[in-house]
C-alpha cells in the first residue's frame, strides 16, 4: 500500500550519552524512536519509512567525547540527504504536476538531548561530542530560517525536547549548508519547544530497570497529542492549536512539582494539519471506558466563565455563578480554565486540573 505522505521526509535525532561531561540521560533515545513510529505508521504521519532518518545514540556510545556520536556533521548530512531527496522525487513527477507535488511536501525534524540557549539564538541541541565550553550544537532557530529561505519544503516543523539553559557565550550552531538559493515556494514554519526561555526540560525518573521505557514529558506528550489526543472533536482533526492546547496544560501540570514547571512554546503563523482525520467513533470517550460522576465546586467569589479541557482536547463550558457543576468524566487529566488559548487558571486550586481515575469524585478548585 503506498504511504499517503510520499513527499514528507523526517530527521529524528535522540542522543543519551554525553562522555563530555553532561550527565548521560535515559529518554532521548527512546523519544526519537518513539516519534519515528508515529511517523511512519500508515494511520498516523503516513510516511515511507524510506524517508525516514534516525539518528541516535549508539549502543555502544563511545567513552571519549572526541569520538562521540551523534554530531552535529551527522545530523546536517542526514537534513541535506532529505533536501535533496526531495528535489528527485519531485523531478520525478510530471512537470505540470510539480507544483502540487511540491504544495504537499513537508520536513520533520525532532531533536532530544542535552540543549542550551546560546546569545544568538532560540534553542539549541548539544552534540554528543559537548562539554564545558566546547559546545557544537544544533540551533533550531537558524536551521528552520534556512529552509524557510530555500523554499525546497512547502512545510517545516521542528521539535525541540530539551533544555534552554541561558549560554550567553556559546555561537549558535549554523546549518553546514551554503547559504540557500530559493528554488521553492511560500514555507510554513512550526518550531516546537519543550519549556520557554532559560528554563529547564525533564524527563521521568524511575529505576534503573525502567530506563528502557523512560521519556521526556514534552516527547511523550506531543506524541500522545499527535496520535489523537489533540484532535478536535468536531472535525476530527490534530492541528497546530489543537497541539498547543493540549499539550501545553498537559506538560505544566506533569512537571508541576519540578523546580520550575515546563512551558511549552510551539510557534506557527499557520495552523498545520497533522496525521488523519479522526472520525467521531475516535474522537471523544474513549470505548471501554467508565464515565464517572464529578462534581466541581468553585470558589466562592469566582464568577469567571469557565471551560473544561478534555484530554482529546473537546471543551464544555459552565457559568460558576449557576453553582457547582456536575459532569460525567472518563479516567483521565481534565483542565479548567478561562475560556480561550491562554490556558488561564488563576485562582483554582492545583492550577484548574480535575484528575480522573477510577471513581466518582467531588473537586474543590
Amino acid at each position: 500500500m503506498a504511504s499517503p505522505n510520499p513527499f514528507h521526509y523526517a530527521v529524528a535525532v535522540g542522543i543519551n550519552a554525553y562522555p563530555g561531561g553532561y550527565k548521560p540521560l535515559s529518554g532521548p533515545v527512546n523519544d526519537a524512536r518513539a516519534f519515528v513510529d508515529w511517523l511512519v505508521d500508515p494511520e498516523q504521519g503516513g510516511l515511507p519509512a524510506k524517508n525516514v532518518e534516525l539518528i541516535i545514540t549508539p549502543k555502544k556510545a563511545p567513552a571519549k567525547p572526541a569520538t562521540a556520536k551523534p554530531t552535529k556533521q551527522l545530523i546536517d548530512e542526514a537534513l541535506w540527504a532529505a533536501h535533496e531527496n526531495l528535489n528527485q522525487a519531485i523531478g520525478t513527477v510530471p512537470e505540470e504536476d510539480q507544483a502540487t507535488a511540491r504544495a504537499a511536501s513537508r520536513l520533520y525534524f525532532f531533536v532530544a538531548g542535552h540543549g542550551i540557549l546560546p546569545g544568538d539564538g532560540e534553542a539549541a541541541l548539544l552534540d554528543a561530542t559537548a562539554r564545558p565550553r566546547f559546545q557544537p550544537n544544533i540551533e533550531l532557530g537558524s536551521y528552520v530560517s534556512w529552509m524557510a529561505k530555500n523554499g525546497a519544503f512547502a512545510e517545516v516543523c521542528a521539535f525541540a525536547d530539551c533544555c534552554r539553559s541561558y549560554e550567553l557565550l556559546a555561537t549558535a550552531g549554523q546549518p553546514f549548508f551554503s547559504a540557500p538559493p530559493r528554488i521553492g515556494g511560500r514555507v510554513v514554519t512550526l518550531l516546537g519547544f519543550a519549556t520557554s526561555a532559560g528554563d529547564l526540560s525533564f524527563e521521568e525518573i524511575g529505576s534503573a530497570e525502567e530506563a528502557d521505557s523512560r521519556r521526556g514529558f514534552f516527547s511523550k506528550v506531543l506524541i500522545e497529542g499527535l496520535r489523537g489526543n489533540a484532535a478536535d472533536p468536531k472535525t476530527g482533526l490534530v492541528t497546530t492549536s489543537g497541539l498547543r492546547a493540549y499539550v501545553g496544560p498537559v506538560v505544566a501540570n506533569l512537571t508541576r512539582d519540578k523546580p520550575v514547571p515546563q512551558h511549552v512554546e510551539l510557534y506557527s503563523a499557520e495552523n498545520m494539519v497533522f496525521g488523519p482525520v479522526r472520525t467521531s467513533a475516535t474522537v471523544g470517550r474513549p470505548p471501554g471506558r467508565t464515565a464517572r460522576r464529578v462534581v466541581i465546586n468553585f470558589p466562592a467569589d469566582f464568577s469567571d466563565s469557565v471551560e473544561l479541557v478534555a484530554p482529546d482536547g473537546a471543551r464544555m463550558t459552565w457559568e460558576p455563578v449557576d453553582g457547582p457543576w456536575t459532569v460525567r468524566l472518563y479516567d483521565g487529566e481534565w483542565y479548567v480554565q478561562r475560556p480561550g488559548s491562554s490556558q488561564d487558571s488563576m485562582g483554582l486550586v492545583g492550577d484548574g486540573l480535575v484528575s480522573v481515575s477510577g471513581e466518582d469524585r467531588v473537586v474543590d478548585l
